[in-house]
């Protein structure tokens, strides 16, 4: 600080004494916005930014349980959120169409029943009945030739494979499953040809740090394969039928929303044999994860 003894004996007093009350302004001001670091910002500030991928079916769900049409708009009304089914009037949110077979897929762009309003489609593939066990047993291949009918229908390809497809593609390794299905690289295969992979990590949600853990790996695999591709991983108020609560659903989000695109909420429910141990669905808990985000 040499240099304010020097300009003390060369500036006559009232200059001086004006000078140091703006520099002791500047360096307030200076720390003041030195002080604003990303930790400090709210959850509010996440709510209207973040993509989602939801069901029309979750929306008819939160729309029972008491929220508003308003509220929900606050989150889902936006061009970066894809609505699963028939979109809410005067939306603008991406209409998405979800197939569980790629097999069914191909019938419905061969018979023209996928709309000119259909954005995007999702291709479920998982160890379960609604996929054919041809597709699951070369899954890699098939969500290639799924990517490249979409692609040609000028629409965008989400895949979002279960990690239950361990059972089929890899039944004789032992040990974690998070850690079997990231071995057997389908993520990073799927994120070549895909525009969004979305990791179905719901299952963990109720250990953080199981959670947190296989979302870094997975969205590392997915990154090293194609940098730019959009990650999404899965949320669910009733994964496998596990009691869940808002603050732990908000505490995934919080863990992993710095390095993933966005999330899909998912509100299940045991009716139509997609999750026979969900039991009902349970969109309260949604709506308070919702609402501890703000917005």
């Amino acid at each position: 600080m040499q240099w304010l003894h020097r300009m003390a004996k060369i500036m006559p007093r009232r200059l001086l004494h004006m000078f140091l009350f703006f520099f002791l302004i500047f360096f307030t001001l200076t720390a003041c916005v030195g002080a604003v670091t990303p930790q400090n910002t709210p959850a509010a500030a996440f709510s209207g930014a973040t993509s989602w991928i939801i069901a029309r079916s979750a929306l008819d769900r939160l729309q029972s349980a008491g929220m508003s049409s308003s509220q929900m708009a606050a989150y889902f009304d936006n061009s970066h959120t894809y609505i699963l089914g028939t979109q809410p009037d005067g939306w603008q949110s991406i209409i998405t169409m979800d197939f569980t077979s790629y097999a069914a897929m191909q019938q419905s762009f061969a018979n023209n029943q996928v709309s000119s309003s259909v954005q995007a489609i999702v291709y479920d593939p998982e160890a379960w009945s609604f996929t054919p066990l041809s597709e699951q047993q070369n899954i890699i291949a098939t969500i290639a030739a799924a990517a490249a009918l979409a692609h040609a229908h000028h629409k965008q390809f989400i895949v979002t494979p279960a990690t239950d497809l361990i059972r089929v593609v890899a039944p004789a390794t032992i040990g974690d499953p998070y850690t079997r299905f990231l071995a057997t690289q389908i993520i990073g295969n799927a994120a070549k040809v895909a525009d969004i992979v979305e990791i179905q990590a719901q299952g963990a949600e109720t250990n953080l740090p199981r959670f947190t853990q296989f979302v870094a790996a997975a969205v590392a695999q997915a990154k090293a394969a194609k940098p730019d591709i959009s990650v999404f991983v899965g949320l669910s108020t009733n994964p496998s039928g596990q009691q869940v609560t808002g603050a732990q659903l908000k505490a995934a989000f919080q863990a992993t929303h710095t390095y993933v695109n966005g999330y899909w909420l998912n509100i299940p429910s045991s009716q139509g044999g997609y999750c026979p141990k969900c039991g009902a669905p349970q969109p309260q808990v949604a709506i308070d994860f919702l609402k501890s985000l703000g917005g």
